[in-house]
This record gives C-alpha cells, structure tokens and sequence, in this order.
C-alpha cells in the first residue's frame, strides 16, 4: 500500500502558506507575520481562539480544505504554553472568587484538534500525541497505521509554540 501527502501547510519563522516571505519577519522584534485567519476561521470561532490555537486550525483547515478527512491526528509536545500559564495565574490570584472557564479549556492539549474537529464536523478518530519532542513522529505513525487499515484520508498536524 502507497501513503501520500495530499496537501501540507505551515506557518514558521520564514514560511506562511507554504511560501517563503522573509519580508514579514521584523527584524528588530523578530516576530513572524501572521496570515489573514479570517479567510479561513469563522469570526466568531477566532475571537475565541488564542494565537497558538489559530494558527493550528488554519494550517489544518488549509490542509483539509472540502475534501472528507477520517482522523484528525495532531501532536504537541507543549500544548498551549501561555493559556495554561494565564490559568494558573487565575489560580494564583486571591482577588477572583470565580475562574473563567475559556482559559483552562484552552489550555488542555486536545482543543486544536478538538476545534478542527467542531468547524469541519468530523465526527471520526481524533488523537493528540503529548509525547515531548516526538509527538509529531508520534502523531505520524499514528496516521499511517490509520491509512493502512483503509480509514481513508487522514489529517496529521503538530503545533508548538516557544
């Protein structure tokens, strides 16, 4: 049996939908451009969504497209590093009586998959490897035994931030 890779997508240091822009990296802050995430996430989904959360749906929804996938595999070897810290500080706050609830669900290391899952309606395998540094090896081979037991197309993403 052959696997292939239909269709990639990945925003990073010098890469923002699979094309090379330099140009959007500023070089005094050393921050990355960011895509338009509307174009692809409904508004009222993204208002929602932390940076890091957005940016793993739209690579996947890029990805995906309207095609039917059967698994969303995704790895992450941090999870969403800054809503867990803004949840542990509502802990540590004496001030709040009552915690807000978005900061936490956030935080748990299933939500990129879990929100890919809700905008696109897949109703099918959905995994998040939380393995360190081989998540994403992790999430790959998760991928391809899906594959080779005939489940059909199956989306592999990993999302990290530093």
């Amino acid at each position: 049996m052959s696997i292939y890779i239909y269709n990639y997508s990945t925003i990073g240091r010098n890469v923002i939908d699979n094309a090379i822009v330099p140009s959007l990296i500023n070089k005094h802050t050393n921050e990355v451009g960011m895509p338009v995430f509307k174009e692809v996430i409904p508004s009222k989904a993204s208002r929602r969504m932390s940076l890091i959360i957005k940016m793993g749906v739209y690579t996947a929804l890029k990805c995906i497209g309207d095609e039917t996938v059967n698994g969303i595999i995704h790895g992450t070897g941090l999870g969403c590093i800054a809503d867990t810290e803004k949840f542990l500080s509502q802990i540590a706050d004496e001030d709040k009586s009552i915690l807000s609830p978005t900061p936490f669900i956030q935080s748990t290391h299933n939500t990129i998959a879990g929100q890919i899952a809700l905008l696109k309606q897949i109703q099918a395998y959905n995994m998040t490897h939380v393995q360190g540094g081989v998540s994403f090896e992790c999430a790959l081979m998760d991928g391809i035994a899906l594959v080779t037991e005939n489940k059909g197309k199956v989306m592999v993403g990993c999302t990290d931030e530093s």
